[in-house]
């Protein structure tokens, strides 16, 4: 019954959000540009010249520093292939828009309140890439030059011309007017900033942006990823682990974040019950977290050295071999390892105080924080619906399985001579386990047999949960019931994820997303469902 209200009510407010302005609260709650936001041209009576700016870019291709700009995420958290959203744009493929898109955009913004000049620069930002006639084109060229050059400087002049030579493919122009627009307004001239940077490291033009990078005036100006990428070409390996810290500290969005958190909290309760909830244990837990989140962080460490300085990447065109291996050998080994390093620092304190059951859940706690890490970038870069699916895969799966490892190193811990042999049989299935579990979704010659990875999922979940059951007090019960905290949470965050959705597209759009979601992962429920109603 209280599934039944909550799904009724979330319907009711998600009708009521697809029905009301978006615009002024999706400001407020998500201080992020929609990735399926739909061409929209500001209105001729109130549009700002930035919101003019914005829908003519909206026409351009992707542009090749979007994943570097402040409100994105860096390069996935995770290896590229798995669950990864879809492929990227062709930097030297323009969008065609047609002329009769072409010639009401242009008597919109003709007809706009803005003053002339403003109106003037942005005709010919428009026209200068996307007039239908090459004739006009180049006149609208020569006019960003000639609005370049005044004096006093036009404010977007060099900015606008150094897009429009980027779309000709002209760089050592484009490098020279993004320069001019960032040398006269410092201040104000952030798009160009980010521009000028990708193009003078994609033309290996290092000493330029090294000096760039290292003016007083714009030195707090750059993203995290600005200063990633540099570590990474100097072989910095103190600067790439400082500015990867911060990456992860930083929130890019705390809308969707709030997504990975809650979606976390739901687990973190369910998997908390099978030991208790004594004052010790909640510090045990809250370090566990804080220990798995910093592990998810070096391993984005070692991904960057592993993958862009070593080479050790995965492509479609290796052979089978190669792209098993980077799975096993590469994603799988690289994050088992490193979650069981970081449970380490507890097994002296769960030695002393605790018991196997407290190892087991303090173990599962670090890759569930490893997951939440994990998961906002997930997120940030898949969309809403995103946080539903993963919380039902990815987090109970590094749950699981750091939960195994956890489990046999405190073993090993108390008896090395006869335990070392189980905790390399335990690390070894895990780090198959999991490298399998990836290999059969992302290894396009596995697609056929994707149904493998919920029969990998299924035996992980089972083995943890029937350990977790096991190893529970003789005669104790559970204060709350993991299969009410599941129902209702996975309730509660579908719609909750269902309504942030509705803020972003139109209604059916996210009602369609909902539907497709909901079907996809109903087998996974299924598998919680049956193992958590014991309890």
């Amino acid at each position: 019954r209280i599934v039944l209200v909550a799904a009724v009510a979330g319907f009711v407010l998600s009708w009521f959000t697809a029905h009301t302005q978006k615009t002024p609260i999706l400001a407020i709650l998500r201080n992020l540009r929609s990735n399926h936001a739909p061409l929209t041209l500001p209105d001729p009576k109130t549009g700002t010249f930035s919101e003019w700016t914005r829908s003519i870019r909206q026409l351009d291709w992707a542009s090749p520093v979007d994943s570097l700009a402040p409100d994105d995420p860096l390069a996935p958290k995770s290896p590229p292939g798995v669950d990864e959203p879809g492929g990227e744009v062709d930097p030297d493929s323009p969008a065609s828009i047609e002329p009769d898109e072409f010639t009401a955009i242009s008597a919109g913004l003709a007809d706009s309140s803005l003053p002339e000049t403003e109106k003037e620069l942005l005709l010919n930002r428009l026209r200068a890439v996307h007039a239908p006639a090459t004739e006009e084109k180049s006149r609208a060229k020569a006019a960003l030059l000639s609005l370049s050059e005044k004096e006093p400087p036009l404010a977007h002049s060099a900015e606008f011309l150094g897009e429009t030579l980027t779309s000709e493919q002209d760089y050592a122009g484009a490098i020279d007017a993004f320069q001019l627009e960032v040398d006269r307004f410092p201040a104000s001239s952030q798009f160009s900033l980010l521009h000028l940077t990708s193009l003078l490291r994609q033309e290996e033009r290092f000493e330029e942006l090294d000096t760039l990078i290292n003016r007083p005036d714009l030195r707090n100006r750059f993203p995290i990823g600005v200063h990633i990428e540099r570590a990474i070409d100097n072989r910095d390996y103190g600067r790439l682990a400082k500015w990867t810290l911060l990456h992860d500290l930083s929130l890019d969005d705390p809308a969707l974040a709030f997504l990975s958190l809650f979606a976390g909290g739901i687990w973190f309760v369910i998997t908390t019950q099978f030991a208790g909830n004594r004052r010790e244990q909640r510090l045990w837990y809250a370090g566990a977290l804080l220990l798995g989140w910093f592990s998810a962080t070096a391993t984005l460490f070692m991904v960057f050295i592993q993958e862009d300085i070593r080479g050790f990447e995965y492509s479609d065109q290796d052979d089978l071999i190669h792209q098993i291996l980077y799975y096993v050998a590469g994603v799988s080994l690289r994050e088992e390892l490193l979650k069981g390093l970081f449970f380490v620092p507890l097994l002296p304190l769960l030695a002393r105080r605790g018991s196997e059951i407290d190892a087991l859940v303090c173990a599962g706690l670090v890759g569930l924080g490893f997951a939440i890490n994990e998961n906002m970038g997930y997120v940030a870069r898949g969309g809403e619906f995103t946080a539903w699916g993963r919380f039902l895969s990815a987090n109970f799966a590094h749950i699981a399985w750091t939960g195994v490892i956890g489990l046999a190193l405190f073993r090993l811990w108390w008896w090395p001579r006869q335990q070392w042999d189980q905790f390399l049989y335990d690390f070894l299935i895990v780090v198959a386990a999991h490298g399998a579990y990836d290999s059969v979704i992302a290894i396009p010659a596995f697609s056929e047999y994707s149904f493998v990875s919920l029969i990998i999922f299924a035996l992980s979940a089972y083995l943890f949960l029937d350990q977790a059951s096991h190893l529970m007090n003789p005669g104790g019960s559970l204060h709350i019931s993991p299969l009410a905290v599941f129902v209702i949470g996975s309730a509660v965050l579908i719609g909750v994820t269902f309504c942030f959705a509705c803020w972003a597209v139109p209604y059916y759009s996210a009602l369609a997303e909902y539907i497709r979601s909901l079907s996809m992962i109903v087998p996974l429920a299924f598998i919680f469902i049956n193992r958590l109603r014991v309890h």
